[in-house]
C-alpha cells in the first residue's frame, strides 16, 4: 500500500513538472520579445548622448546607411562579447549543453540585435539640422 501511495505521488509530481515545462515552452516567445526589448533599450541608452557625433558624421558627408551600419557594428560587437561571456559562464556552471541550447542562445542574440537595429535606425534617422537646432 505504501508503494502505491509513493508511486501515485511520483506520477503527480511528474505530471506537474510536465505542465510547468509546457508552460515555459509557451512563454518562450515572450522571452524572445523581452530580449528584443532589452536590445532596444540598451542600445538607446548607449547612444542617446551621441546624437552630436552622428550629426557631425553626417555633416562630414557620411551617408545615413553608413552611420547606421557603423553604430550597429558597435552593437554587434558588444552583443557578441556578451553572448560569449554568457555562454562561457553557462558552460562553467552547467557543463556543455546540446544543440538546442546553442540554437536558443543564438535566437536570443538575434532578437537582441533586432531590437538594437531598430534603436540604431531610429537614433540615426534624425535630421542633421534638427539635431544642430536642438543643441543650440
Amino acid at each position: 500500500f505504501a508503494l502505491a501511495i509513493q508511486d501515485e505521488l511520483f506520477r503527480e509530481t511528474i505530471a506537474e513538472i510536465k505542465d510547468n515545462l509546457s508552460m515555459l515552452r509557451l512563454l518562450l516567445p515572450a522571452l524572445y520579445a523581452l530580449s528584443a526589448g532589452v536590445g532596444f533599450l540598451a542600445s538607446f541608452l548607449f547612444m542617446r548622448g551621441r546624437t552630436r557625433e552622428f550629426a557631425v558624421m553626417r555633416l562630414l558627408g557620411v551617408s545615413r546607411p553608413r552611420v547606421t551600419g557603423l553604430v550597429f557594428l558597435e552593437q554587434l560587437v558588444l552583443g557578441a562579447l556578451g553572448c560569449l561571456a554568457g555562454a562561457a559562464t553557462g558552460v562553467g556552471m552547467q557543463g556543455a549543453g546540446g544543440f538546442s541550447r546553442l540554437f536558443s542562445a543564438a535566437l536570443f542574440v538575434l532578437c537582441y540585435l533586432a531590437g538594437a537595429l531598430i534603436s540604431v535606425g531610429w537614433m540615426t534617422n534624425v535630421s542633421v539640422m534638427a539635431l544642430l537646432k536642438a543643441d543650440e
